[in-house]
């Protein structure tokens, strides 16, 4: 009896088994005689060319960053190592572990089902739109035709927390804005149809992975919102000025002070009684328990000021200085 199905067993494997293998035969004899690449582009498709293209646009001497976007199988890049060799790697199993690495490899390759030349900041965009995001309904606020947002962000804590700026805008009409980054000074131009959202605007607008302020001018009025988002960690709101807070600046809480100079004349300022500086349109932080008061100590300079600290859970709390009567 026990034959018998052992014996029903190994026909059902066989009979299952039997298409496969007879493609897999099919295959293996279509492929005697041809040449070593061919054989391999017959069984990999575009991925194996993809990897000479990479080699061909590289120096022999250059060490190869393979990064795997975020959430896929780690087979391509055993598969770009191997067929690399004697070429130097090092495999990243997503973007952010690249980014914390102190000495990565300068040349970037994205490996998913080809392998292409890419950027640190292009793959890290690429896996932040793979995942929701943090603020799917914003709440708008009128933001008029000038504004500020006194911080704006992207950059990389520990792994995988990534801080971004998740923003939207909107205009009853089109409305050309103008963006302007401090402290770089970078200007960018962009038409808001209607609505406009960002999940990394400091990357999608100006092309860089920093931290600073952002100044806007809009030919129609706006509604906005605009918040410090980090997949996993949460979000803050920040703050849209539409008028500096007249001295003395006032901060009820926080840990770390933030003063932002929105001008380009450098800012001497007291805080708590005790002096300090601020450059033309830079950004500082000290490490001062609030409360703290804010006086300008010279004419002509227009300060910021706000303060945060830093929770149990890890996430950031935010303190925007008080209204004046």
């Amino acid at each position: 009896m026990k034959r018998l199905l052992f014996a029903a067993l190994l026909v059902s494997t066989i009979a299952a088994s039997a298409p496969r293998l007879f493609r897999t035969a099919k295959l293996a004899i279509s492929m005697r005689g041809l040449p070593y690449r061919e054989r391999r582009e017959r069984l990999m498709g575009p991925f194996f060319p993809s990897i000479g293209n990479v080699l061909h646009a590289t120096s022999a001497n250059e060490t190869l960053a393979l990064v795997m976007p975020k959430g896929e199988s780690r087979d391509s890049a055993l598969f770009f190592d191997y067929y690399a060799y004697p070429r130097r790697t090092k495999i990243y199993a997503q973007s952010a572990s690249y980014g914390v690495d102190p000495n990565p490899p300068r040349t970037v390759v994205r490996v998913g089902d080809v392998a292409s030349l890419s950027s640190y900041a292009a793959m890290r965009f690429d896996d932040l739109q793979r995942s929701a995001p943090v603020v799917p309904n914003p709440v708008l606020r009128d933001a008029g035709t000038r504004f500020v947002v006194p911080l704006v962000a992207s950059i990389d804590g520990v792994v995988p927390w990534r801080y971004v700026i998740e923003a939207t805008l909107a205009a009853q009409k089109p409305a050309q804005v103008t963006m302007t980054f401090w402290p770089r000074g970078i200007v960018k131009t962009l038409t808001v149809e209607r609505e406009r959202q960002f999940r990394d605007l400091v990357y999608e607008v100006f092309g860089v992975i920093d931290r600073g302020w952002l100044e806007v001018a809009s030919s129609e009025p706006l509604r906005g919102s605009f918040a410090l988002a980090s997949p996993g960690a949460g979000a803050n709101e920040i703050a849209i000025v539409r008028d500096a807070p007249s001295a003395p600046i006032r901060v009820p809480a926080g840990k770390q002070l933030w003063l932002v100079n929105l001008t380009g004349a450098a800012a001497g300022l007291r805080i708590n009684g005790h002096g300090d500086f601020v450059a033309p349109h830079d950004t500082v932080s000290r490490a001062i328990d609030c409360p703290c008061e804010v006086d300008i100590a010279n004419a002509g300079a227009s300060v910021y000021a706000f303060a945060t600290e830093k929770m149990p859970d890890g996430g950031t709390r935010f303190f925007w200085p008080e209204t004046s009567p």
